[in-house]
């Protein structure tokens, strides 16, 4: 019962991450020619097929899960884009590397 409630906890998560995918979407310009709905859709699909697929594994690990999630919508986000908003005017100050490893972060 336990690993069940942290599966939907899992599952609750991810479908944020689904959501949050929705406003990053249109700022990805390597997407630019699939609609945002579609790609939407489509990534979302991927990601409940992974889940039901392997429901059990991800409850033994949650890091197969993570690196799911991370293969099949990281690459959805224009990570650069997000992190010179969220670093503003401070964005010029910071080092590239210290970028890179707020990016990753």
């Amino acid at each position: 019962m336990r690993l069940s409630n942290r599966f939907g906890m899992c599952m609750s998560w991810t479908m944020l991450l689904a959501v949050m995918l929705v406003v990053f979407v249109a700022a990805q310009p390597v997407q630019a020619e699939q609609r945002p709905d579609t790609l939407l859709r489509e990534t979302v699909d991927q990601l409940l097929d992974e889940l039901s697929n392997n429901r059990q594994q991800f409850e033994d690990d949650k890091c197969q899960l993570y690196s799911v999630v991370n293969r099949l919508v990281l690459p959805l986000f224009a990570i650069d884009k997000i992190t010179r908003l969220i670093l503003g005017k401070h964005f010029k100050a910071v080092s590239p590397e210290m970028r890179n490893r707020f990016s990753r972060a």
